[in-house]
């Protein structure tokens, strides 16, 4: 889930949509053979993972703050 809002830099022509990730789905992993493997993500890698995606959507432009 995520949330946009029109942001800039505060100078003209700098304007962009700011994305904030509000919740990741849960992150299941798996071993080669298919079985559950155990959960080893901490905070730092969930904001991490957070930071790599709002990074992705807002240099693609993938979302427009209406």
């Amino acid at each position: 889930e995520y949330a946009t809002h029109a942001d800039n830099y505060g100078v003209p022509g700098s304007s962009f949509t700011a994305v904030e990730i509000k919740e990741l789905g849960q992150i299941k992993v798996f071993d080669e053979k298919g079985n559950p493997y155990r959960d080893f993500t901490d905070q730092l890698d969930h904001r991490n993972i957070n930071n790599l995606l709002i990074g992705f959507i807002e240099r693609n432009r993938l979302v427009e703050a209406v």
